[in-house]
């Protein structure tokens, strides 16, 4: 087995550790978002108090660093078929996306996850990705609420998968995103049905 099967996980988990919003808003924006705001290191927050650019380039970030992994594990296995391909596709995206939620660069902590997970989705399921994005402007065009997009996209997710790819790694791939998704965003579901939570042009 090629020794990049081995470390590319690790790389993926490194890469998306990479803390993007802390760093730009740290480097351009004079704030430490940790601290500030909600305390995410997401868009969402950096675009809240360090301006739109900032958290566009948050966004992208975070998106890369899922899909540029993906991209390096769907060619590293491109030699295999079926379920071995899948597998090892799904556990680089896994790496990444996980690397984002715990990041090793800051004690283990980090953000939600739904940008990295777009990412690596953008490229393993680009039709219910879409479909999940739908969703999601959607749902912020209708509340205003960012929380509320995300957590409609995170479920819309792995049933777009279910419906539209014949694949049980890439069904439980979608599935622990979500799940993950969920409960990082328990705080806002709170906050959501208390109806404490900020807008997104508060």
């Amino acid at each position: 087995m090629p020794y990049s099967f081995i470390y590319l996980p690790i790389l993926a988990y490194l890469l998306g550790s990479i803390p993007f919003g802390v760093l730009l808003t740290r480097y351009f924006g004079a704030v430490n978002i940790r601290n500030s705001g909600s305390r995410n290191i997401g868009a969402t927050n950096v675009a809240r108090l360090a301006g739109m650019k900032l958290g566009v380039l948050t966004l992208a970030g975070d998106a890369l660093k899922g899909a540029i992994p993906v991209c390096l594990a769907l060619s590293s296995a491109d030699q295999y078929g079926g379920w071995e391909k899948e597998a090892y596709v799904s556990l680089v995206a896994l790496s990444a996306f996980f690397g984002h939620i715990f990041s090793i660069f800051l004690n283990f902590e980090g953000g939600k996850g739904a940008a990295t997970a777009a990412g690596c989705m953008a490229v393993i399921a680009p039709i219910p990705l879409i479909i999940s994005l739908v969703g999601f402007i959607g749902a912020v065009y209708r509340w205003q609420y960012v929380s509320a997009g995300s957590l409609t996209g995170a479920t819309l997710l792995p049933i777009s998968v279910w419906l539209f790819m014949d694949s049980i790694f890439y069904l439980i791939l979608a599935l622990i995103m979500s799940a993950f998704i969920f409960y990082q965003f328990r705080g806002n579901i709170r906050r959501l049905l208390t109806g404490t939570e900020l807008r997104f042009k508060s």
